[in-house]
């Protein structure tokens, strides 16, 4: 999510009516009033305010836009933001390092994971000149990771590990057991993707115990999922149940739909894997329903390729081809980064004799 902070910019030459209002804005935005916080500033900026106070502003608009989904409206204000704080006499690195976190959180969410790693460091660069490390930082330093995961490549990946691990020590230092939890899953999420096995089990494990500990149902059901997703790598199908089982559990205890359907999904993957059809039909009809009961396309879209996957495995090549024509569909009408891969797959699909269904996950 984009960080929040009150900017300890100074807006003094700005005029105390704008001063007040700005905060009104910043008010709604603080409460969760997305939307009346995008009206009330892009009012103000209508207003022609100082350029310090109009940096402010953008990137708070930045913030509110990505809330409601506009990211690229997020990008816009957030890239004019960082234009205007050039201008700004006596800038703060402290403000400017916040609204470049924000502007590589937009980036990486319209998945331009390149832009997304320049503004971080950026961002770095900037909270180090001023002195200021803390949680912005941390921010950055979670925010890097995650780029460098999204850009792939061996030594990307070994960065990420880093970066998230750089971001789990400030949290440690502030004593924020939450957001600890969080990095250590995203440590574990770069360790799996190097089949890095034990140290990914190592940090999902650690990060289930803090949210166990801080009673978050929907903490410990990405922590089990996270564990869950290691075993099933491992081809150890039989373990990896018993996580989505743990994952569909916490998340049903927590009345968390997405992550049910994300655990169901999974138990369908699983199922698949072990030939047992029947299960796997099941868990993948339950999931599809939360997909579409809850409005997520691209939810139903990985279901229908999950069903591919297994209607292939099973020498159904029609279904295989309808399921995944569908999945394709949806994920190009979405705009989806993973539609690429997915037509790769339904062309595999539609010309390959069918294989074992971990070849083609």
């Amino acid at each position: 999510m984009p960080a929040r902070r009150e900017s300890p910019l100074t807006t003094k030459d700005a005029p105390t009516e704008l001063r007040s209002r700005y905060r009104e804005s910043r008010r709604f935005l603080e409460k969760g009033d997305l939307d009346a916080a995008r009206r009330g500033l892009e009012d103000l900026l209508s207003q022609d305010p100082p350029a310090s106070l109009r940096a402010e502003i953008l990137n708070a608009l930045g913030v509110a836009r990505h809330g409601l989904g506009d990211v690229l409206g997020a990008i816009e204000a957030l890239e004019t933001g960082e234009a205007l704080q050039a201008e700004v006499e006596d800038e703060d690195e402290e403000s400017w390092g916040l609204l470049l976190v924000n502007l590589g959180t937009a980036y990486l969410a319209s998945d331009q994971p390149e832009k997304a790693q320049d503004a971080y460091r950026g961002a770095l660069t900037r909270l180090d000149e001023a002195a200021a490390g803390g949680m912005v930082a941390a921010q950055a330093w979670r925010g890097l990771g995650r780029a460098q995961l999204a850009l792939g490549g061996l030594v990307y990946e070994r960065r990420a590990v880093e970066s998230h691990g750089r971001s789990l020590e400030i949290f440690e230092a502030e004593g924020d057991r939450s957001e600890m939890a969080v990095s250590l899953n995203l440590m574990g999420q770069a360790s799996l993707v190097r089949y890095k096995w034990s140290e990914a089990l190592g940090s999902f494990r650690q990060a289930f115990a803090l949210w166990e500990g801080l009673g978050d149902l929907r903490g410990m059901a990405v922590a089990s999922n996270g564990m869950g997703q290691t075993y099933y790598e491992k081809e150890e199908y039989a373990r990896a149940m018993e996580y989505f089982e743990q994952d569909l559990a916490h998340s049903r205890a927590g009345n968390d739909e997405a992550g049910m359907a994300r655990a169901l999904s999974d138990l369908g993957r699983a199922h698949a894997a072990m030939g047992n059809w029947s299960d796997a039909e099941e868990a993948f009809d339950e999931a599809f329903a939360l997909r579409r009961g809850a409005g997520d396309r691209r939810g139903e879209a990985l279901v229908r390729w999950a069903r591919a996957h297994m209607s292939f495995s099973r020498k159904d090549r029609d279904r295989a081809v309808a399921e995944m024509e569908s999945a394709v569909e949806i994920l190009r009408d979405l705009g989806d980064p993973d539609l690429e891969r997915a037509e790769r797959h339904l062309s595999r699909m539609r010309h390959e004799r069918p294989g074992p269904w971990r070849r083609y996950v």
